[in-house]
C-alpha cells in the first residue's frame, strides 16, 4: 500500500492529500516518513520569485535524520502543481544562515522554476498530492496576498 500524507491549513480547514513517491526517491521518502512520525506545524511562506510554491520548513524538534545523508533522487527544477519537494542547503549558503535550511516545498500551480540568485537548483521530488489539489491551491494563491498560514503536515494511515 501506497504511503500518503495530509497536509492541512488551520485557518480554512482545508485539506490535501498526497502519495509518496517511494519507488522513485526511497531514501527521501524513507527521511521524511520518519520526520512525520510526529506531524509537524509550519508558516507556509510564498516563494514569490519562483512562482507558485510555498514552503514549510520543520522545526528542530522533526528534524530526526542527518540530511547530508540523502542523496539527490528523482530530483527536479521544474515541478507541476502537486509536486512535493525536500532540499537541503547547508550552512551558511543561504543568507549566510548558521544552521541551514530544510526546506518542504508545495507546488500549487504552474510555471514554477526552482532558482535563488546562484541559479537554478534541483529538489527531490519525494511526493504528490493527489487529493483536493485545486481547494488546497486557491488557499496557497491567498498566502501571496494575505500573509502566512499554519500547515499542519501528517502520516495518514489507513
Amino acid at each position: 500500500m501506497t504511503k500518503r500524507i495530509q497536509l492541512s491549513i488551520l485557518q480554512s480547514n482545508i485539506t490535501a492529500i498526497a502519495e509518496l513517491y517511494e519507488q522513485d526517491a526511497p531514501r527521501t521518502t524513507e527521511a521524511m516518513w520518519q520526520m512525520l512520525e510526529k506531524p509537524y506545524e509550519a508558516r507556509a511562506l510564498h516563494g514569490i520569485f519562483e512562482g507558485r510554491k510555498i514552503t514549510l520548513e520543520p522545526p528542530g524538534t522533526n528534524r530526526t535524520f542527518d540530511p547530508s545523508l540523502i542523496p539527490l533522487e528523482n530530483t527536479t527544477a521544474y515541478p507541476v502543481a502537486g509536486n512535493i519537494l525536500w532540499k537541503y542547503f547547508p550552512p551558511r549558503s543561504v543568507r549566510g544562515l548558521p544552521q541551514g535550511l530544510w526546506d518542504v516545498m508545495v507546488i500549487y500551480g504552474p510555471e514554477v522554476i526552482l532558482k535563488n540568485p546562484l541559479g537554478i537548483y534541483a529538489c527531490n521530488l519525494w511526493a504528490n498530492i493527489t487529493g483536493n489539489l485545486e481547494e488546497f491551491a486557491a488557499e496557497c494563491a491567498d498566502i501571496r496576498i494575505h500573509g502566512t498560514k499554519t500547515i499542519r503536515i501528517s502520516q495518514l494511515n489507513g
